[in-house]
């Protein structure tokens, strides 16, 4: 495998080559590695989570304020309501995963 770290201007980033023969023919991959975008996105994926995680623990609050009965009543179609809520909660658009019920 090849490594090749390379300056372009005032940026740098690493370049990973690989070649391979597979179904007979030669094939290459190449991987390019921005330390920049790399930090930028891990920021973005960290920041939904956290977002999520505030709007779990909040629903996390109310389903155990109704399991002690201290909310007793709720609107039709509260089952259905809840579950989109959760989907939503649930839903990182930025860093593309596909939960199995969309």
């Amino acid at each position: 495998m090849g490594v090749k770290k390379q300056i372009v201007g005032n940026r740098r980033f690493s370049i990973f080559s690989v070649e391979k023969t597979l179904y007979g023919k030669t094939r290459r991959l190449v991987v390019v590695f921005l330390p920049e975008l790399h930090t930028n996105q891990r920021q973005t994926l960290e920041n939904d989570l956290e977002k999520a995680l505030r709007r779990l623990s909040a629903l996390n609050v109310r389903l155990e304020a109704r399991v002690r009965g201290e909310i007793r009543r709720g609107r039709s179609g509260a089952n259905s309501r809840s579950a989109v809520r959760a989907r939503e909660f649930l839903a990182i658009p930025s860093c593309g995963i596909s939960w199995p019920w969309r």
